[in-house]
């Protein structure tokens, strides 16, 4: 039996370009931001927004939590919950991340008046993307490939070893007691 390894997807050009780009202007900001204050105060900073990010995390994950739970109990759509601890959720990696370029706006993300803006955006993104995967039937996929059966079904008879003899016909009542 041969194993085959598992294709990893391929990043396309354009992304790897934008995150290239997203990289270089990281780094000009960083070195902005060191020129400004000093290069021990900048890695203070990112160690401090980073430690901020991850106490938020916490905080607002709990808190989206909360209220989707209290809006199932109340019998209520859960949706506004769902995409306000989202984006808090989003804002607080963008923190941990290093670099303030990811650092501002994270903080854009975190702050309520800012979700309260962002939270239509994402809820028209959202449900583009849960339609995108629904009709990909990306949720119900079955294994295919080599050692996975297809949905095509080949009828066939078995026919016992070299003799070429047929095996016995089932019988009416059932299976064969053990002596």
């Amino acid at each position: 039996m041969t194993f085959t390894q598992p294709q990893l997807p391929k990043v396309r050009y354009r992304t790897r370009v934008i995150f290239a780009l997203y990289l270089v202007a990281e780094i000009a900001a960083f070195v902005a931001v060191a020129m400004a204050v000093d290069v021990l105060a900048a890695i203070l900073i990112t160690i401090a927004t980073t430690f901020l990010g991850s106490v938020l995390l916490r905080v607002l994950g709990t808190k989206a939590l909360r209220q989707y739970r209290a809006a199932l109990l109340a019998d209520k759509s859960p949706e506004s919950a769902v995409v306000t601890g989202a984006i808090g959720v989003i804002g607080s990696v963008l923190l941990m991340l290093p670099g303030f370029i990811s650092d501002f706006v994270g903080v854009l993300f975190v702050l309520p008046p800012t979700r309260r803006l962002l939270r239509p955006l994402f809820t028209k993104l959202l449900a583009a993307r849960t339609e995108t995967m629904l009709r990909a039937n990306w949720f119900n996929r079955r294994p295919s490939g080599p050692g996975h059966a297809d949905d095509d079904v080949i009828d066939g008879e078995v026919i016992d070893d070299e003799s070429g003899r047929r095996p016995d016909p089932p019988h009416e009542t059932g299976p064969k007691s053990l002596p």
